[in-house]
C-alpha cells in the first residue's frame, strides 16, 4: 500500500489534490484470470475501499476482451458508491515497466489516463 500523504507529486498524489479522492491507502486486487474480470472481482475491491482507509484501488488481471464493458464496470462502482478503481491487464503492467525507464511523469500520465478514461 501507498500513502497518499507521504507524496508530494506524482499520481497517487493528484488523486487527492486534483481528483478530490481520498488515498491514505492504496488497495490492489491481482487475479490470474485470461478473461476479462466480472462484477464480483470488481465489488470485491471495492468492499475493501472506504472513506477512512481510502476509495481508490487497481484491479489487476491477465488479459482484457471487451475494454468498453470493463471501463462501464468501473464506471458503475463510481456512480453506485463513489469509489474509484482503474484496471490493468498485463499489456498495461509491461507498458508501466517500459515507461519507468522515462521517469514518474510517464507513469502518472499513463495512470491519470486510465482514471480520465472512466471519468469523462
Amino acid at each position: 500500500m501507498s500513502s497518499c500523504s507521504d507524496s508530494t507529486a506524482g499520481f497517487f498524489y493528484r488523486l487527492e489534490q486534483h481528483y478530490d479522492i481520498r488515498c491514505p491507502n492504496i488497495f490492489m486486487e491481482c487475479k490470474n484470470y485470461s478473461r476479462d474480470p466480472s462484477n464480483p472481482e470488481f465489488d470485491q475491491l471495492a468492499m475493501r475501499l472506504a472513506p477512512q482507509k481510502g476509495l481508490f484501488g487497481i484491479l489487476v488481471y491477465r488479459e482484457r476482451a471487451n475494454s468498453a464493458l470493463i471501463r462501464q464496470r468501473c464506471r458503475d462502482i463510481i456512480n453506485s458508491d463513489k469509489k474509484f478503481i482503474i484496471e490493468l491487464d498485463d499489456e498495461d503492467i509491461i507498458k508501466l515497466l517500459e515507461l519507468r525507464r522515462g521517469g514518474d511523469k510517464e507513469i502518472a500520465e499513463f495512470l491519470e489516463g486510465k482514471l480520465d478514461a472512466i471519468l469523462l
